[in-house]
């Protein structure tokens, strides 16, 4: 009524019993939105409805309600709700990234683990960033988007959290592969498990166990030994490494918003994603970045080199080769991966319930409500990018060596995403006039050995051509000196 009254005829509410007239409107709510039944308690046997949904005619927004509802938390999420119909507000990112241990300056320790500075820098220019770590089984009702980087070991209740994010419509992205590539001592890579995988198969999605490796590929500083008169001396040479797969235009989909403005990606250490046509038949699939044709996969994780058995290439050239999906967006309806499961925010009352220190007094807004949404609208979005590895600074700090220029492609893929999902259509135009660096389309070896060639063709050609000048000029004066000198002479005579 507040809300009414101070919008001057613009806000308006109503309350609708969805049990009324035989419960059509509970179907209909079921059908169309994935809402059902809710209950306040994990033994209270009895149900009720209580969603808030806002709408303009045009678009539709589930307000996801506060655990509480005292003070001022469900006008805050009124308020988040109500900010997603106008453009001018600034869009807030839910991030959730692996947690890292702490530096310890004292022993010399930097900290432990993937870090993304370089991914909240770029995205706080523009976005505001809420750090998430989706303990609560819930995202921040404040955020517009949800982005998930690198995760490791998500349990069921933080799944939860981003399947309903997922089912209100939100888009989420996640950065996400079955690999995990450590630089901190040595070159090492191993197995990663997400916790993802089910939940992306439930939609549709598969991530190989197999990485990627390609022809067309960015270089890498990698510790090389040779034995020098029987000492063995380790060396870091710049050599072409499969396993960073160099996306350029061709394997990139330019008739997206996403890509607007890129013309290079590099994936590290990624793996193919597979997309079920039969789950995905009523949405739309989107392909955004494919590796070359010339592009095979292997399941080892040994990624070091071995140029000795292998030639320049230092790893075994795979029998099939061909083009592999390293990047999608899918839009449209989805359906809960726990429609047909107990919610795991149960377990949370199960726990207070069982707490001998818990207050029989609890009052009832303090209370687990237990809301799930079966079914998502069709403007949800699954963005899935198949690499841990891509958006990190180590991977951001290579690119930037080796192209001798600072490498902001992977952030701007990133922030490109979140303009899409926000359909913030003139931040992409702006960005998509922003120079970055252009670099050169790969060679082949033999075109390198062409070019290589041509240049020295080239010099010994031009070498030949001053000489040639040369002679030509001194033969030209010396003739004149011997004109002039005849010409002396036979005035003197």
């Amino acid at each position: 009524q507040a809300f009414s009254e101070e919008s001057g005829g613009t806000f308006s509410f109503a309350i609708v019993d969805p049990e009324a007239e035989g419960g059509v409107v509970a179907q209909q709510l079921h059908a169309e939105y994935g809402f059902q039944p809710m209950r306040a308690s994990l033994f209270d046997l009895g149900t009720f409805w209580f969603y808030l949904v806002l709408s303009d005619g045009n678009q539709l927004v589930e307000v996801p309600l506060p655990q509480s509802l005292a003070g001022d938390e469900l006008k805050r999420s009124l308020m988040a709700g109500l900010k997603r119909f106008d453009n001018s507000f600034t869009r807030n990112i839910a991030l959730h990234t692996p947690v890292t241990a702490p530096p310890m300056p004292q022993y010399g320790m930097a900290s432990q683990g993937p870090q993304f500075n370089g991914l909240r820098s770029v995205l706080s220019q523009e976005h505001v960033i809420t750090e998430t770590d989706l303990e609560e089984g819930r995202v921040p009702a404040e955020a517009d988007l949800l982005l998930v980087v690198a995760p490791e070991n998500l349990e069921e209740r933080q799944l939860f959290g981003i399947d309903q994010f997922l089912m209100r419509g939100g888009t989420v992205v996640l950065a996400t592969s079955p690999f995990s590539a450590d630089l901190s001592q040595q070159l090492l890579v191993t197995k990663h498990n997400s916790g993802l995988g089910d939940w992306l198969d439930h939609h549709g999605i598969n991530l190989s166990e197999m990485m990627v490796l390609d022809s067309r590929n960015s270089p890498f500083p990698v510790p090389v030994e040779r034995d020098v008169g029987g000492f063995i001396i380790r060396e870091t040479h710049m050599v072409d490494y499969p396993y960073f797969v160099d996306v350029r235009s061709d394997g990139m989909n330019g008739e997206n918003a996403v890509l607007t403005g890129l013309n290079q990606i590099i994936m590290n250490w990624s793996s193919p994603l597979y997309v079920d046509a039969e789950k995905n038949g009523s949405r739309q699939v989107i392909h955004l970045l494919e590796s070359s044709p010339e592009s095979w996969l292997s399941a080892a994780t040994d990624v070091q080199p071995d140029f000795e058995r292998y030639g320049n290439l230092g790893f075994p050239l795979g029998e099939e080769q061909q083009q592999h999906l390293l990047g999608v967006v899918i839009e449209g309806r989805f359906s809960s991966y726990f429609a047909d499961r107990p919610s795991p925010l149960a377990d949370q009352e199960r726990e207070a319930l069982e707490d001998p220190a818990a207050e029989e007094s609890d009052s009832v807004n303090e209370r687990v409500v237990f809301r799930q949404i079966d079914r998502s609208p069709d403007s949800a979005r699954l963005v899935v990018f198949a690499s841990n590895s891509f958006l990190t600074d180590t991977a951001l700090t290579i690119g930037t060596s080796i192209n001798q220029t600072e490498y902001l492609e992977p952030l701007q893929l990133i922030a490109n995403t979140v303009d899409f999902a926000l359909e913030e259509q003139g931040l992409l135009d702006i960005r998509g006039r922003s120079h970055f660096s252009r670099p050169l389309a790969p060679l082949s070896k033999d075109m390198q050995l062409f070019w290589e060639y041509l240049n020295y063709g080239l010099a010994l050609t031009g070498l030949l051509l001053v000489w040639i000048i040369n002679r030509f000029w001194r033969g030209r004066s010396a003739r004149k000196r011997l004109a002039l000198l005849q010409s002396v002479e036979g005035r003197i005579g």
